[in-house]
């Protein structure tokens, strides 16, 4: 597992569950979940984790010649292999079908009499999309799934994640087109346009971004289904030190080895 990837997946997920006074439910659509998966288990509070659009192929392919990313060991509370934990739902079906299903379940809910409030609000605390191709680009940035599909998943205290571009840098490169656009820069200004219209239903947008992350996509766009959440304003800390306590707080402890006494450090990049 390179520094990288654990830095891309560090900054990933942190920002937000640290952000949200206790998540519950998570959902996370990306092709190779499996670093972020393990980041979520860290944390005591969670009940449910889904994951979605999941390359099924490539899971298999890095369970067998990566199992490394897979283990959970470390964590005393959590399944061995991460995947197993009973917690943890792999969905086969496309995100069109899933959305489907989960707004049929909505729509039942409402219609029996004192359950319906219940099942809707906050269905998932945190949605995290990771967006790593252009067809996920398509479905994930769209202002059609987002008024239509993904706000039928959040609740007051809801955020959303979306991993998309990087900062823009002077430095040309592959995401650059032949009349030196920024293609990084466009798709992620194209996308900040359209959630802060007041049309878009949600409330602030806040960007992170993570050099270390690189050469990943290092941007995080942090969206708060409301305005003025108390998500929102535990985003940002008056002091590091309040981050750091959280984490210590809210994380499983994790042993150097499954044998061992000896504890790690929550997290290896991230930190307040």
């Amino acid at each position: 597992t390179s520094p990288t990837a654990i830095a891309h997946a560090e900054a990933f997920i942190h920002p937000a569950l640290l952000a949200h006074d206790h998540p519950q439910h998570v959902v996370v659509l990306s092709d190779t979940p499996l670093l972020l998966l393990k980041e979520i288990l860290k944390y005591k509070s969670i009940e449910r984790i889904t994951l979605i659009d999941v390359h099924l192929d490539a899971l298999r392919a890095t369970l067998e010649y990566m199992p490394q990313l897979n283990d959970c060991s470390t964590l005393p509370t959590v399944a061995i292999s991460c995947l197993d934990d009973e917690r943890v739902e792999v969905v086969s079906d496309d995100l069109d079908t899933w959305l489907e299903n989960v707004y049929a379940v909505v729509v039942e809910a409402f219609s029996i009499e004192g359950e319906g409030e219940e099942v809707f609000e906050g269905i998932y605390d945190v949605l995290f999309m990771d967006v790593a191709s252009a067809r996920q680009e398509e479905q994930y940035l769209s202002e059609l799934y987002h008024k239509d599909g993904f706000q039928y998943l959040t609740g007051d205290e809801s955020m959303i994640v979306v991993n998309v571009g990087s900062m823009p840098s002077i430095h040309a490169g592959d995401s650059h087109d032949n009349n030196g656009v920024d293609l990084d820069w466009d798709r992620r200004a194209d996308f900040l346009k359209m959630i802060s219209t007041d049309q878009s239903g949600y409330g602030y947008a806040i960007i992170y971004d993570e050099p270390l992350a690189a050469p990943l996509d290092t941007t995080f766009i942090s969206i708060f289904a409301e305005l003025y959440s108390k998500t929102y304003f535990r985003y940002v800390r008056p002091t590091p030190t309040s981050i750091d306590l959280d984490m210590v707080q809210r994380f499983h402890k994790q042993q150097t080895s499954p044998s061992s006494s000896s504890t790690m450090l929550p997290t290896q990049f991230y930190d307040g």
